[in-house]
């Protein structure tokens, strides 16, 4: 299985620009993925928080897939549908968007972190192959504290960059309300766990993203 993210750049200054964004791309998403070997499930996600900010350029909003496989993403961008959509969006926005490609193990189906999550928590890292397993090990451990904190209110998983990226890693985890997430990063055991992924001395980035399913 693979979560995808397409990271768009900012949107335009024009007001009507905005506005356009928010009404069209909806259904531009709609009608181009949701088609024979398209995602498994989909959604536009807006960054309400990140850690540091700015990090990663991740500064408006992105697009969030869920696949098969990795196989399945890579055919899917080579499709006319795709380059279609990647063209629409130049009129919102000031250059390409940015793909890129977690690849989770056997077994696991991030459609359902999306799946009746109203947000997405998530954590990136990047550094040496001996550093990521670490922090991949460190997540395993704070992932864990979220649900004695929240229990059905949320749902993770974790994936490594496949493509373009070497050597990062990012963890996800998908909630019912903003409420709900606010609440289990207030607690101590949860914040404790988040602060020695901070400390751990590597690049590693935390996102807040609203999420508005398209299907």
């Amino acid at each position: 299985m693979a979560l995808t993210e397409i990271i768009f750049p900012p949107l335009k200054a024009d007001e009507q620009i905005r506005k356009g964004f928010y009404t069209n791309v909806p259904s531009t998403v709609e009608s181009t993925f949701n088609v024979p070997g398209g995602p498994l499930s989909s959604a536009l996600a807006r960054v309400i928080e990140s850690t540091p900010v700015d990090a990663e350029d991740h500064r408006g909003y992105l697009g969030v897939f869920a696949w098969e496989s990795v196989e399945t993403v890579d055919k899917f961008l080579q499709t006319p549908g795709f380059a279609g959509f990647k063209a629409s969006l130049m009129a919102y926005v000031d250059g390409p968007p940015r793909l890129q490609f977690f690849s989770s193990g056997a077994g696991v189906a991030p459609q359902k972190t999306l799946h009746g999550s109203t947000h997405l928590f998530l954590i990136k890292a990047a550094g040496t192959e001996a550093q990521v397993g670490q922090v991949r090990q460190l997540w395993g451990d704070f992932a864990p504290a979220f649900s004695k904190v929240a229990g059905d209110d949320v749902k993770y998983h974790s994936g490594d960059e496949t493509q373009g990226h070497n050597g990062e890693f990012s963890g996800f985890s998908g909630w019912k309300s903003l409420e709900s997430l606010n609440n289990a990063l207030e607690q101590y055991s949860t914040r404790e766990k988040l602060q020695e992924l901070r400390d751990y001395g590597i690049s590693i980035s935390s996102f807040v993203l609203e999420l508005k399913h398209v299907f």
